[in-house]
């Protein structure tokens, strides 16, 4: 090859370099569509408009960063990005379960099986999610520090399914009886202390599966003995 050929080549090398950066910088891959997946507690506006993403170049959003951002809210327990050329980015989000409330007053914290705090309420007959009776408000506001008897609490409510866990709307831990859980059919239902919360989980929503779906009056739920259930009717 001689030298004319030389510069030919390094010259089309260059301009095509160029071009590649000219088309991967170009309005081409400019976001214009947004997927999140696996949100319910955050909206999807608020996620785009925290991270300013819509209209970025596609190619040159750090998805490891963004993940990272994103799971800085307390909201979101994990995070992964992916991209469909030219111009679709997709959140996949993990949002932490809200399993209860804490304070004696409002504003009431909206907790995780965790402690971590994911948001507040201030009206709490509009609330869908139990109240823990003598579990103080976070002073940091991030996270709950509980005891190891609303430790137990957490870890069998997050057992439940959601339509059963929708109908606990206080749960309670007395000296005599244990943990109690106060359902919004005034049902009360005695758990008693140091159990599987799994064992005891599955027990609970087949006998209350059974009576909804017989539609009986109940008074109280006694789970405390394992080998004795005790449903007491209503009079």
């Amino acid at each position: 090859m001689d030298k004319q050929q030389s510069i030919y080549l390094i010259s089309f090398i260059l301009l095509l370099i160029i071009s590649i950066i000219s088309f991967i910088n170009s309005n081409y891959f400019e976001i214009e569509h947004i997927k999140v997946v696996g949100n319910n507690l955050l909206k999807k506006d608020y996620l785009i408009n925290s991270f300013d993403i819509k209209g970025e170049n596609l190619l040159r959003v750090n998805s490891k960063n963004l993940a990272n951002e994103i799971l800085e809210l307390p909201e979101v327990r994990g995070a992964s990005i992916s991209r469909s050329v030219p111009n679709k980015l997709v959140i996949e989000i993990n949002e932490r379960r809200p399993i209860g409330m804490v304070g004696g007053k409002a504003p009431y914290q909206i907790i995780d099986k965790d402690g971590w705090i994911l948001a507040t309420s201030n009206n709490l007959s509009l609330s869908k999610f139990p109240l823990f009776m003598g579990v103080d408000r976070s002073q940091d506001g991030k996270r709950v520090e509980l005891e190891d008897d609303f430790k137990l609490v957490v870890d069998y409510l997050s057992q439940l399914p959601d339509w059963i866990l929708d109908e606990v709307y206080q749960v309670e831990v007395f000296a005599n009886s244990g943990i109690e859980l106060f359902l919004r059919d005034n049902i009360r239902v005695k758990l008693g202390l140091d159990f599987s919360a799994k064992s005891k989980s599955d027990i609970f929503i087949a006998v209350y599966s059974d009576i909804k779906s017989k539609r009986v009056d109940v008074d109280y739920i006694d789970l405390r003995y394992e080998n004795n259930i005790i449903v007491k009717l209503k009079e």
